[in-house]
């Protein structure tokens, strides 16, 4: 959470000193972007454990929700997406 922060802090910063928008919800191609997801309750690494350890409907959407924002990263940024 402390290196979340700092990275949202320089992308605001970066994006004022630009004098772009900070106020996207999502990857645009010119303003830096910081997203974090929290799944409460789990421990680093919990994505790579069995799924009779986790919730395996939560790990699929970590997963899925991960998918869609290199998606829309890529979109951002002229690159294909299928």
């Amino acid at each position: 959470m402390t290196m979340t922060g700092r990275l949202q802090t320089e992308a605001k910063a970066i994006n004022r000193f630009k004098q772009l928008s900070e106020t996207a919800d999502r990857p645009n191609g010119s303003a830096i972007f910081v997203r974090t997801d929290v799944y409460e309750g789990q421990i680093h690494g919990w994505l790579e454990m069995p799924s009779f350890a986790i919730d395996a409907n939560t790990r699929t959407k970590a997963f899925s929700d991960a998918i869609a924002f290199l998606k829309d990263v890529h979109q951002a940024y002229g690159f294909m997406v299928k």
